[in-house]
């Protein structure tokens, strides 16, 4: 009896002492014990969560036939495992691998359940940005191989054209039609510079620059772009460190996020423009490198982006304006020039409060 005594104990202590989650039940799923770890993860302590059962962590995105599966399984006495989003005592969420073990006593009847998870939530947030990354840049080869091509072409259009329209009379038919093609051909190439610049096939003249000076050199151009209605607030870090970047493409960049923040405040808010140092560690950003950078945050009080769209947002002609109101480049190009100064844009944005881009540039 004191053996056993003693194995319980060390079982319990090793429970207790080690990093990983668990927590065990009674045949009818009423929790005995929980260790540190789970405390931590879930935010409910030993005395919050003995005594109730563990559907008190469900976060509402499984279904009702999703965990009269798993009961049903483990009262089979089979063990269960699988993917779990619950819910933490503050209300935020977590997804976890769990696997249950139904604990038998020597009649083969099942007294006990113990339960080990672990929280796989960074992970899937770490795959969720390979993949989008991963897709980004096979975009970008696409675009660039397309794109390069298509230049080709339309550098002998324009040419050709150019050289035409001298031997033509003016106010003829020919002369009107040979500038409707020069003009849209123009039109075009811009369009292709862009598509380049999302494929990173642009040269930049990057530099140490002072991002503040920048700032607050666009200001007027900012407040010419912005209705009225549309309050600016400037919150500009005042020991900036110096950034490494190319100023022009850098303010087009700012420039294609204010549109589209102008474009979400149809009936005015508020427009910030927010820089500040910050030290990251490796992979803390979206597998920015550990250093010193630079973070330009734009954020406005607009009408928000849903969740099945913000992930398509860098996407070359992505757009959800009318036909003719956009071409879903501007943000695609922003992506192109950050991503070509080894930085990073991220967005965030919760429908009907809000959207914030985050531009992470190194430092000189």
């Amino acid at each position: 009896m004191k053996a056993t005594e003693e194995i319980s104990w060390a079982l319990l202590s090793a429970m207790k002492q080690t990093n990983e989650t668990f927590f065990l039940t009674d045949s009818d799923g009423i929790i005995l014990h929980v260790n540190p770890a789970f405390e931590k993860l879930t935010g409910y302590s030993h005395e919050d969560i003995k005594g109730r059962k563990p559907n008190i962590l469900r976060s509402g995105e499984h279904s009702t036939e999703f965990y009269k599966d798993m009961w049903d399984t483990l009262k089979a006495g089979l063990p269960w495992s699988g993917r779990l989003i619950n819910r933490r005592k503050d209300g935020s969420k977590y997804t976890e691998e769990l696997r249950v073990c139904p604990v038998k006593n020597d009649a083969g009847m099942v007294k006990y359940f113990f339960a080990a998870l672990r929280d796989i939530t960074k992970e899937l947030t770490l795959e969720s940005q390979l993949l989008q990354s991963q897709k980004m840049e096979a975009l970008g080869l696409l675009s660039g191989q397309l794109s390069h091509d298509f230049n080709n072409l339309l550098t002998i259009v324009i040419g050709s054209t150019e050289v035409v329209l001298e031997s033509t009379k003016k106010n003829t038919t020919n002369h009107v039609l040979l500038e409707g093609i020069l003009k849209n051909s123009k039109e075009y190439s811009l369009l292709i510079k862009q598509l380049l610049i999302f494929a990173r096939r642009h040269d930049s003249v990057i530099k140490a620059m002072d991002l503040n000076s920048m700032l607050s050199d666009i200001r007027p151009l900012v407040k010419t772009t912005l209705s009225a209605s549309i309050k600016l607030d400037y919150r500009l870090e005042e020991k900036l460190k110096t950034a490494k970047a190319d100023p022009e493409q850098l303010k087009q960049v700012v420039i294609n996020i204010l549109l589209n923040a102008r474009d979400a405040m149809p009936d005015g808010g508020t427009l910030t423009l927010k820089t500040e140092n910050i030290t990251l560690t490796d992979g803390a950003v979206h597998f920015l490198k550990a250093g010193e950078y630079a973070l330009l945050t734009i954020s406005d009080t607009g009408s928000g982006i849903p969740p099945e769209v913000i992930g398509h947002i860098f996407e070359p002609f992505f757009t959800t304006k009318p036909k003719g109101k956009g071409t879903g480049l501007g943000l695609s190009t922003a992506y192109g020039i950050i991503e070509n100064h080894n930085g990073k844009i991220l967005a965030k944005s919760e429908p009907g409060k809000g959207t914030a881009f985050y531009i992470y540039l190194p430092t000189a």
